[in-house]
């Protein structure tokens, strides 16, 4: 049997099952904290803790062992984290410039000052 076939007993996945509830009555809050001070999103905070602990039980039934459950579920939180970080683009100057940003015509042609750039923004 493949590594990603194992399947744990009915009295494994009872104790693991037991585990991982303490483990989300006791960490979640503070993982949540911890996500929405990387992210400055409740919402997006609350879900990717939601993610680990689902994480976490796929790789409990793929027959992973977990020694330490709180530096486990940081450890695969900041992972997701990351992943959130590298969905975001960002865009060069020069490519808003090439696509038509308004900046110069906007101010005919002459360079405009960080606060009246700030004003325009808004």
């Amino acid at each position: 049997m493949h590594a990603s076939q194992v399947v744990m007993t009915p009295k494994q996945a009872k104790m693991w099952q037991a585990q991982l509830t303490l483990a989300h009555l006791t960490h979640s809050k503070g993982m949540a904290a911890h996500a929405f001070f990387k992210l400055n999103s409740h919402t997006l905070s609350t879900d990717l803790v939601q993610d680990t602990y689902i994480k976490t039980w796929g790789y409990l039934v793929r027959g992973g062992k977990i020694e330490t459950m709180r530096a486990f579920l940081y450890h695969t939180l900041n992972n997701l984290i990351i992943d959130e970080y590298r969905k975001k683009k960002v865009t060069s100057l020069d490519m808003l410039l090439e696509k038509g940003f308004p900046l110069f015509s906007f101010y005919q042609g002459s360079f405009p000052t960080v606060p009246s750039f700030v004003t325009w923004l808004t």
